[in-house]
């Protein structure tokens, strides 16, 4: 019997951190993969007398966008250096990997649901108010980490990447077109709409309950 409950809790907790990072991932896919986010980013950095952002920087955008979502694209040699060539290559294999983090987890978290929706005391109001929690959680711990956001964004790219091809000249095509203050901006949307996500999913539980004299008895229902 200890060991039942023992192993209920475990994944009352797990199935929400997994569903957290899905939340996460997602989201970072959709910035990252999203052209009119780029568009109005560069639009706001032209405002910025601080920024030497370059002239052609929507169509190099462009260039970038289209080679991380197709395998069938290359990038011009012309424009980029060799440097930069072997860190788009390292960025890409950084969205793959994204991806199939997200397919993964998309996939063990529609098992654990399916699997759950069968047992008379899965709760999924309960559920997505605990990733609510979790969710809000992250989002604090990576504001906190980013607070200074110079040494949040150099180990990123110290984890996340195994050579030095990051560390670009200042007057480089991915440097005037991708700024530091680009990158600030984005993790910016990103940890605003996770944090509504998660905020959303924290309510979700007390707004969405009917009314019944039995709330201990609503379980989950198409």
């Amino acid at each position: 019997m200890g060991k039942r409950h023992h192993d209920r809790q475990s994944r009352g907790i797990l199935l929400p951190i997994l569903l957290s990072v899905l939340v996460l991932l997602s989201i970072v896919r959709f910035v990252g993969f999203t052209s009119f986010i780029y568009e109005i980013e560069h639009a706001r950095l032209e405002g910025d007398p601080e920024i030497v952002l370059n002239e052609n920087a929507s169509i190099i955008a462009g260039q970038v966008l289209d080679y991380l979502k197709s395998d069938d694209e290359v990038l011009d040699p012309e424009v980029f250096g060799e440097k930069e060539l072997a860190h788009m290559h390292d960025v890409k294999n950084l969205f793959n990997l994204l991806q199939t983090a997200i397919i993964v987890l998309a996939v063990l978290c529609g098992l654990m649901i399916f699997v759950a929706t069968g047992k008379h005391n899965f709760h999924f109001r309960r559920i997505l108010h605990r990733t609510g929690i979790f969710m809000i959680l992250f989002a604090l711990a990576f504001i906190l980490l980013s607070i200074n956001f110079s040494w949040f964004f150099t180990k990123f790219h110290l984890l996340s990447f195994n050579n030095d091809f990051w560390l670009l000249p200042a007057d480089s095509a991915l440097i005037t077109t991708f700024p530091q203050l680009f990158f600030q901006h984005m993790f910016t949307y990103i940890l605003l709409v996770y944090m509504v996500i998660g905020m959303m999913f924290f309510i979700f539980r007390s707004v969405s309950r009917p009314q019944s004299n039995y709330p201990h008895k609503v379980f989950f229902r198409k």
